[in-house]
């Protein structure tokens, strides 16, 4: 499993002439990465004095956001490994057998099932990193101002992850003919979060400047 792997291995791995894993998994990673990020904000904020006088509207808020972060991180852990034996699993199924027939139709329909793999894997990545945006944007506001910078970070990460999930669906759905929805779709949702980013960032540096 590559989430039990030491991060040098993991890098190392990344680096050699292995396919896999690729893009897909560092997306899912990013993912991970920005979940983990805003759930330390979040451990950071509560039991704080300021926190514990903050009415209860804003405890919920921030409770949940912990609450859901470590469910998407949970999420996303899982999508590293999924992405790496999805892609896995598209190349045995492209280098079966096709001399006979048979052959052809049975390595036709793997292929077509490693495919709806290889595009739901990235897209569930996509989803999952932008459903972390809420929870940050939350914490940006009632969380603790000592950690704004991580929580700016994990914004840059979760976009990160959102935008390689959506190069890997596009790659993998090349020649379907709902590329274009699917371009359209995910184009409007990764704009809507780099609004959100950009509102965290903003946060962030008036904070700075304080």
């Amino acid at each position: 499993m590559l989430m039990d792997m030491s991060l040098r291995d993991f890098c190392a791995l990344l680096a050699s002439k292995e396919p896999a894993p690729g893009g897909g998994s560092v997306s899912a990673f990013a993912g991970v990465l920005a979940a983990s990020l805003g759930q330390m904000a979040v451990n950071l904020t509560v039991g704080k004095k300021v926190f514990e006088s903050a009415d209860d509207i804003v405890k919920e808020a921030v409770n949940e956001a912990g609450a859901e972060l470590a469910g998407l991180g949970e999420r996303l852990t899982k999508l590293v490994d999924d992405d790496t034996e999805a892609f896995n699993a598209y190349m045995t199924s492209f280098k079966m057998p096709k001399a006979s027939d048979e052959e052809k139709n049975a390595r036709k329909k793997a292929l077509s099932a490693a495919e709806e793999v290889i595009v739901s894997v990235p897209l569930a990545t996509f989803t999952a990193c932008s459903e972390i945006f809420p929870h940050l944007a939350t914490l940006a506001v009632y969380g603790n101002k000592n950690c704004i910078s991580d929580v700016a970070v994990a914004a840059n990460m979760a976009l990160s992850g959102m935008e390689g999930g959506m190069y890997n669906v596009l790659t993998n759905k090349m020649h379907d003919g709902k590329r274009t929805e699917y371009t359209e779709k995910m184009t409007r949702m990764l704009n809507e979060a780099a609004v959100c980013r950009d509102k965290i960032i903003n946060t962030a540096k008036e904070i700075f400047n304080e």
